[in-house]
Formats: structure tokens, C-alpha cells, sequence
């Protein structure tokens, strides 16, 4: 059952793999301000997917925030 779901415009000097995290962390937080305690997280990037999972490494340096704030809340 959906609960939540969003968009929104970056702009273009973002990559689809920082867009991909910033939508994670977006419904992260909405999704914890809602009450929930657990989330099934989908998306269109499967290296940002598997990179949350553990499964691959995070090479690229401009990512590397980006997961690191997604771990953290999860």
C-alpha cells in the first residue's frame, strides 16, 4: 500500500544518482514524521539501491554524503 509519494524539481546540475538520494532521503523523513518504522524503499537507480543494501561499494565521491545520511537514518 502506497502512503506517500512526491517529485520535485532540482534543477540540472545534479546527476540522476544525487536525485535518486535526495528522493530516498525526502521520503525518509516524511515517512518517520508519519510515525512509520519501517520503510520498503523502491527507485529507478539500481546502484543507489544496491549501494543502501551494502551490495556495491559507493565509488563516486559526490555520492558519498548522500549515502551516508540515508544509512544514518535507516
Amino acid at each position: 500500500q502506497e502512503v506517500w509519494s512526491g517529485y520535485s524539481f532540482m534543477g540540472d546540475k545534479y546527476t540522476n544518482n544525487e536525485a535518486e538520494y535526495t528522493g530516498i532521503l525526502e521520503g525518509l523523513r516524511c515517512a518517520y514524521a508519519m510515525g512509520a518504522r519501517s520503510v520498503v524503499i523502491q527507485g529507478d537507480s539500481l546502484l543507489v539501491i544496491k549501494q543502501l543494501e551494502g551490495a556495491w561499494r559507493v565509488k563516486a565521491e559526490n555520492l558519498r554524503p548522500y549515502h551516508q545520511k540515508a544509512l544514518n537514518v535507516l
